[in-house]
């Protein structure tokens, strides 16, 4: 027999259906073993379902509604608990990022299993993502890099991004305000660390700003807030040193870092400083390289030719004609030759197949990325493979794009039927994940913006700029993504 409701942590699924639940968070094997939707287990010593009680509880209206769903039902109703959020007047819930008054440390979540509960989801969430699990093995480590190190800047980045993250999901206004304000308190808390920061770069210091990025990735009202945090992480690790991001934990964070810096240097269209010879071989020395590494290695390398080419088109506006120089086509078709040989061995020793490429013509490409309606499950083999091949896919338009600046009026349409079929690449692979529906509890597919991004600023088809706008544009709505926008369109 289950236990009554008011003594039972199980989640209200399993007391309904009067079996034992496990209690794990934020969902139990039950539910998902019976593809049922589970609330999460229940957390306090009071349980009472005051889902519509907490807008007048806390003030909150004018859309600020809570949100009953399955994603992230994480409501902590105590008289005696110590997660009071502060009241604000109505206006203010108008202003998607009302700057709060300067806090050293917010006054809420003081208890350890408030806190272990975001955090447990936060991490549950993003690791339950499909692929790309390269990418997130520092996120285990949280717990105890929070013991480990003792930053109290750390401390309030990860209450501040796990909060912003469940408060999206679920549209509680008031836990965003309080994430907001463990924002405020990390960023006030970071200043002081960076003025007495010593030789040595910590982990904690690094993960820190990373997270303060996710947060701005959520909730922003600029869309470049989140590139100045990750910035701010690359800075830190080439204080660092190649030599000291070779191994454990800093090599996870090195390797997450240089993916989000692609995505910043692409944008900015300036280069990094990753894209060194030392950067792409030292930090590997002890580890081999993945398919998806060596794809990053020529995509680091492609914003040191973006400017350029975007300082030839200056030139070439205000002196007339301007040739190219001869180093630049080479390196340019260096790089095409190393895409190429890139997708010969990813496609040997992993037995994918690319959908679309340049195999298809411009007819072909356009209707099929369009109008494609039938998506084969066996289309790719996961998630994260999509999204390595739209990767691919991007960094071919960027250099067709490069070419296209340079090259005489007669290749115009060779290499703009080039964009249109990668274009029409990523779109499948887009229309693939969308058709998957993998993520059920994070804030969705954020790899698929940068080709996404490409494809808007890029193709000469309208109607797959607009296609892939209309996508970007319900991305922002479905996942709450509202800090990370479309890049500025490129010059070119």
């Amino acid at each position: 027999m289950v236990r009554r409701v008011g003594r039972s942590r199980g989640c209200r699924t399993c007391r309904r259906r009067k079996i034992k639940c496990d209690e794990k968070i934020p969902h139990c094997s039950q539910c998902l073993e019976s593809a049922l939707p589970c609330p999460g287990a229940l957390v306090g010593n009071v349980f009472l379902d005051v889902t519509n009680d907490l807008a007048a509880r806390y003030g909150v209206n004018q859309g600020g509604e809570f949100k009953a769903t399955n994603i992230c039902h994480i409501v902590f109703v105590n008289e005696q608990s110590a997660y009071v959020p502060q009241k604000h007047d109505q206006s203010s819930t108008s202003k998607r990022h009302r700057s709060p008054s300067p806090v050293n440390s917010p006054n809420s979540l003081c208890r350890p299993h408030l806190e272990q509960q975001f955090l447990r989801h936060f991490i549950y969430s993003l690791l339950s993502n499909p692929g790309g699990s390269m990418l997130k093995k520092w996120m285990v480590q949280l717990p105890d890099l929070i013991v480990r190190e003792n930053l109290p800047t750390l401390k309030y980045a990860i209450h501040a991004a796990s909060m912003v993250l469940c408060g999206s999901l679920v549209g509680d206004k008031a836990i965003q305000m309080e994430a907001c304000r463990w924002y405020v308190a990390g960023l006030e808390s970071q200043q002081k660390e960076l003025l007495r920061l010593k030789k040595v770069v910590s982990d904690g210091a690094i993960c820190a700003t990373m997270l303060l990025a996710f947060y701005e990735s959520i909730r922003s009202a600029s869309s470049e807030a989140w590139m100045y945090h990750m910035c701010a992480s690359s800075k830190l690790v080439e204080l660092r040193g190649p030599e000291g991001c070779g191994t454990g934990l800093a090599h996870e964070l090195f390797c997450a870092l240089r993916l989000y810096m692609v995505y910043v240097s692409t944008a900015k269209r300036q280069p990094s400083f990753l894209a060194s010879d030392l950067w792409l071989s030292t930090p590997f020395c002890e580890h081999p390289k993945s398919h998806f590494d060596r794809l990053l290695d020529i995509h680091t390398v492609i914003p040191i030719y973006l400017s350029q080419v975007d300082d030839i088109i200056s030139r070439r506006e205000h002196c007339g004609t301007f040739s190219a120089p001869l180093d630049l086509r080479s390196n340019l078709l260096k790089i095409s030759s190393a895409l190429q040989e890139w997708r010969t061995e990813y496609v040997k020793e992993t037995d994918n197949h690319f959908v679309l490429s340049e195999d298809l013509s411009h007819s072909e490409a356009i209707e099929e990325s369009i109008s494609s309606t039938i998506l084969d499950s066996s289309l790719y083999q996961d998630p994260f493979t999509a999204e390595t091949i739209a990767l691919y896919d991007s960094c071919c338009i960027l250099v067709a794009q490069m070419f296209l600046a340079i090259s005489p009026p007669a290749l115009k349409a060779v290499y703009s039927n080039v964009i249109i079929s990668h274009a029409a690449s990523i779109l499948l692979a887009v229309a693939f994940i969308n058709h998957q529906n993998v993520w059920n509890n994070a804030v969705g597919p954020f790899r698929l913006r940068h080709p996404l991004n490409v494809v808007v600023t890029s193709t000469p088809c309208p109607q797959q700029r607009e296609y892939a706008r209309s996508v970007l544009d319900s991305w922002e709505k479905v996942w709450a993504l509202e800090g990370v926008s479309i890049f500025a369109a490129c010059p070119i």
